[in-house]
């Protein structure tokens, strides 16, 4: 996204999502390692944040600072709300400009540029590669899982996926926590 994207993206989100809370996912060759592991910048979270976010030792910042820098990806939380609801009141507004989607479903929204998807990486991949769509399994357990499975021949869902992923498969596995991807390979390389 752009230097303008998140504030701009903020901007929206607030009247539509007033009890939200806002980070950013960054990355890029000019953060250096603090010998930790940890990249500065590389998330950041809206002092406003109340809500407690995976990285709770994260730095916080001001609102307007978040789109100081571009941003790999905007991160919109808000636990009063599922993360499908939320994206029916998100997506309308940013659609076509920002790409909406999820991989969690307790209120945690992630949007970023509308080419940077699992599906168009993988379409990336293909091309480079010389490899055809048609030698493509794909697995997934949520929405964003959706363009990389439907691009793939064959695309297959974990047992536990989201309803949308089980009804978009062309097979469901068993679940992840029963190796639901390792008995679809292990079939695969079998034959």
């Amino acid at each position: 996204m752009t230097v303008g994207g998140v504030d701009g993206y903020c901007a929206v989100y607030s009247p539509a999502l007033p009890e939200a809370c806002f980070a950013v996912e960054r990355s890029g060759a000019d953060t250096q390692s603090q010998g930790d592991g940890h990249l500065p910048g590389e998330f950041l979270i809206a002092e406003n944040a109340e809500e407690v976010w995976y990285e709770q030792n994260a730095p916080r910042t001001t609102l307007a600072a978040l789109s100081e820098e571009p941003a790999a990806k905007l991160l919109v939380r808000c636990t009063e709300l599922s993360s499908a609801e939320m994206a029916e009141i998100v997506r309308p507004l940013v659609d076509p400009v920002a790409h909406v989607t999820y991989s969690i479903d307790s209120g945690l929204l992630e949007i970023s540029h509308p080419l940077a998807t699992k599906g168009e990486a993988l379409a990336y991949l293909l091309d480079c590669w010389d490899v055809p769509e048609e030698a493509v399994v794909a697995f997934g357990n949520m929405p964003n899982d959706m363009d990389m499975l439907q691009l793939s021949t064959w695309g297959v869902a974990v047992e536990n996926a989201h309803h949308a992923v089980l009804a978009a498969a062309d097979e469901v596995t068993a679940s992840n926590d029963d190796d639901g991807v390792a008995l679809v390979m292990e079939r695969l390389l079998a034959e």
